[in-house]
């Protein structure tokens, strides 16, 4: 092991000679401002080593990069890998080949040695000690390789990384939350953030597939192979634009990926899509992101805009919502890409939204990342269009009546061993909505929209794949403990078959949509309740 200087950063070396990183000043950001919340207002002027670790007989490589916290015996950690980890060790904890070969082990969980994607740091102020929330942003230029194991990369180019810490105060009121299980707010994320991301198996990601499959729009095939394994390139570019069109009503900025011309698969790590939501739900009210989650646009998940509105004025958007991404990617009926957003959606963004009325559709589906090459908007515009159904038959989301209560029961509720914010909440497992294996729960009219805000943590339990569960997008039966995804299968399967025809929406696709988002007669306004009602 050699020691270097590279761009005045104290580098650790193993058989590695090409990798280089480009430090960052300041390297870590403090503060919240509400113009940019990633300004950097302040640089804690840490020691700070990059350690490069290699795992045996091969070329790939990973790193760490640690920070001696001020008079403490610890030190902060920040694993440069494919989904960043972040963590706080004794500063006798050696940053080794030994601890690469167990992060690299797929059977192994990177928070059993100790990272993940957020830690809690107890920062000594005048005041006393405050808890801050530490996130990782790593930045690899295009050079990076194909060449990776789980996890670890193999790199060749240039490497930065940002630490990101976030208000005391805010993330103090944010464990109050957390600590009272009643009134959590849930965590509305719910597709996979990259390769490797610990959040079970990706649902919508896997219905979306398992849909087209049906529709036979594509050959069997499985999430893996479309991301592209552990890969940094996607490996099936063309099916993933539908599957980006997924993504966008949970990230509607495009946040969450890197503008790369040739990869439309090229991860940002959700630092840009953090600062939107979830360091900052409470100070952008224009956000897209936070008004796709908690505003305005929540009909992008089949939801209210809040608790009270009336179910007629929700359905009403999502209905407006279907007719403009259904006509824009049949290209035929009366709506074009370089349309103005206004023309059609005026009533939701105008002169002081973002993006404002004044700009056109394909700027606002294409957010921040413009330049890829091979951009399929048609796609895109039906795999929105995907997100709304798939998540209006998540009961978090919807409340329908159900076609065969005699077979529901409650129970235990199989959290994935990624999910730490059910470990340790509960002395037994809670009870769930459940159907049978061989015979799916079946859902009809709707009779709540529900509204994120104020809902409890049970809102996560029906968007996530429970433990024991593996979903086969070629075998529907897979899903059927998945609440609501052989529904959502079904519908999806047949608009992709519409969009194939170019179906009229007036004629065909409109009474189509009224009758999947019909409002039972017992249809009340929204509010933010879970499974309470069925």
């Amino acid at each position: 092991m050699a020691n270097q200087q590279m761009n005045g950063v104290d580098i650790l070396v193993r058989n590695w000679a090409e990798l280089t990183f480009t430090p960052l000043t300041p390297v870590i950001h403090g503060g919240l401002l509400e113009d940019d919340p990633l300004s950097p207002i302040e640089t804690y002027p840490f020691e700070h080593t990059y350690t490069i670790a290699q795992t045996a007989g091969s070329s790939r490589t990973s790193a760490f990069l640690s920070f001696k916290l001020d008079n403490q015996d610890q030190m902060l950690v920040i694993w440069v890998s494919m989904v960043p980890g972040v963590g706080i060790f004794p500063r006798e904890q050696e940053l080794n080949d030994e601890l690469l070969e167990k992060l690299s082990d797929p059977e192994s969980s990177a928070k059993a040695h100790g990272f993940d994607t957020l830690t809690l740091w107890d920062v000594k102020i005048p005041e006393g000690v405050k808890p801050i929330w530490i996130l990782a942003a790593v930045q690899i230029d295009d050079q990076a390789t194909d060449d990776s194991h789980p996890y670890a990369l193999s790199m060749t180019g240039n490497v930065g990384v940002e630490v990101f810490i976030r208000d005391p105060e805010l993330y103090a009121r944010s464990l109050e939350v957390v600590e009272d299980v009643g009134e959590d707010a849930p965590w509305p994320y719910k597709i996979a953030a990259g390769p490797g991301q610990q959040v079970g198996q990706p649902a919508h990601e896997n219905i979306t597939l398992a849909a087209l499959i049906q529709s036979g729009f594509i050959k069997p095939t499985t999430y893996n192979d479309v991301i592209g394994g552990f890969s940094l390139k996607i490996g099936d570019p063309d099916t993933w634009e539908f599957i980006r069109g997924v993504f966008w009503n949970d990230d509607p900025a495009c946040a969450l990926f890197n503008d790369d011309t040739n990869n439309n698969g090229n991860f940002a790590w959700g630092a840009d899509w953090g600062s939107g939501f979830k360091f900052n739900f409470g100070v952008f009210r224009d956000n897209i992101i936070r008004r796709s989650h908690f505003g305005d646009l929540q009909f992008l998940h089949a939801m209210g805009s809040k608790v009270g509105e009336s179910p007629s004025i929700t359905r009403r958007n999502i209905l407006l919502w279907l007719e403009v991404m259904y006509k824009l990617a049949c290209g035929n009926q009366g709506i074009s890409w370089n349309d103005r957003i206004d023309s059609k959606l005026g009533a939701l963004f105008n002169d002081n939204t973002s993006p404002q009325g004044s700009s056109t559709f394909r700027a606002l589906i294409l957010g921040k990342t413009t330049r890829y090459t091979n951009v399929l908007l048609d796609r895109r515009a039906i795999g929105s269009c995907f997100h709304v159904i798939q998540d209006s038959y998540a009961l978090g989301h919807c409340l329908r009546r159900v076609e065969n209560r005699h077979q529901m029961v409650w129970a235990d509720y199989k959290a994935p061993g990624a999910v730490a914010w059910v470990t340790g909440f509960f002395k037994k497992a809670p009870k769930i909505v459940s159907f049978p294996a061989d015979s799916p729960g079946r859902f009809k009219e709707i009779l709540n929209f529900h509204s994120y805000e104020g809902q409890s943590e049970r809102h996560d339990m029906y968007d996530i794949v429970q433990k024991g569960t593996s979903l086969d997008a070629s075998n529907v039966n897979s899903f059927n403990t998945l609440l609501g995804a052989r529904d959502a299968i079904d519908k999806c399967s047949e608009l992709v078959k519409f969009w194939q025809s170019r179906a009229s929406w007036d004629d065909v696709v409109r009474p189509y949509f009224e009758e999947v988002f019909a409002l039972s007669p017992q249809a009340t306004p929204s509010n933010n309740k879970v499974d309470e009602d069925i």
